[in-house]
């Protein structure tokens, strides 16, 4: 479902959130986190079967050069071995809310044209 790749933004987002406070992150759904307009983390799903496997790339101590595309990171503030089960943490959290909730009866173009106002109000 479109909505389990939201909860995973959202359980990356509140990861940062909690581990480096205060950073100016926004979801860029479907896949990107960024700080300050840059990429700092993206999300992948992928289905196997029954099976949702959910995958984080996040740049925490530094950033790869990518042409046309403005990265971030976060210059190592919190270590890889701290953060994962913070993010694990967050996302059991967030699917644990999103199991419990009547289904999201909305599809990815609705979810696209949300956000598109949503940026463009801002």
């Amino acid at each position: 479902p479109h909505s389990l790749s939201l909860i995973a933004g959202m359980a990356l987002a509140d990861a940062i959130d909690a581990a480096v406070p205060n950073q100016a992150l926004m979801l860029k759904w479907p896949n990107d986190l960024l700080l300050g307009g840059a990429k700092l983390a993206g999300i992948l799903l992928e289905r196997r079967d029954e099976r949702v496997i959910v995958g984080f790339g996040i740049n925490l101590a530094d950033a790869p050069d990518v042409a046309e595309r403005r990265t971030a990171h976060l210059s190592g503030a919190i270590a890889p071995q701290a953060f994962a089960p913070i993010l694990a943490s967050t996302m059991a959290r967030m699917v644990g809310l999103w199991r419990s909730s009547p289904p999201l009866l909305i599809t990815a173009a609705e979810i696209d044209e949300m956000l598109d106002r949503t940026e463009r109000a801002l």
